[in-house]
């Protein structure tokens, strides 16, 4: 729908006042004032923020507890902006999924068992941001790259 050759868009102008007036042939006249609400439309796919320290960061090796809150929004309203966290099994490394998880809700990424720099130095972990949108959902990706700090936990041994 358009409204003077422009393309409506509720994340622009949600809303539109119109006076509508009437006139007669004797000169008499009414005004009405009619307020017409845009409704949404899932158009917009969720934007990933930057976290805490973007999105390239360190943990010491057997640290065990690690956490670190993802952002995301949608333009969208309502359920149409209504943004879902997850780790995409198809996405991430088996040993990936075996160490973090994500809250759906809050975006909280946890360390879910200690990392071993000697096994592995770096983990990417691939989530997605989706939105609740109907009829279809709308979903961005983002990678974090976790870098493993190596500490002197291995015995040094002398024969």
């Amino acid at each position: 729908m358009c409204v003077d050759g422009m393309k409506i868009d509720r994340e622009t102008t949600p809303f539109y006042n119109l006076a509508i007036m009437a006139i007669d042939t004797g000169d008499l006249n009414s005004t009405v004032e009619l307020t017409v609400t845009v409704l949404d439309i899932n158009d917009n796919w969720p934007q990933t923020g930057t976290p805490e320290g973007g999105f390239d960061h360190k943990i010491e090796e057997n640290e065990p507890q690690w956490q670190l809150r993802l952002n995301a929004s949608d333009l969208d309203a309502g359920q149409n902006g209504s943004i879902l966290f997850y780790l995409d099994s198809s996405q991430n490394a088996i040993d990936t999924m075996q160490k973090f998880r994500i809250d759906p809700i809050t975006g909280l990424v946890e360390l879910i068992s200690p990392l071993d720099y000697e096994t592995k130095t770096q983990y990417r972990v691939v989530f997605t941001a989706t939105d609740q949108g109907i009829p279809e959902q709308l979903k961005s990706t983002q990678e974090l790259v976790i870098n493993v700090i190596d500490l002197n936990d291995n015995g040094y041994f002398n024969f």
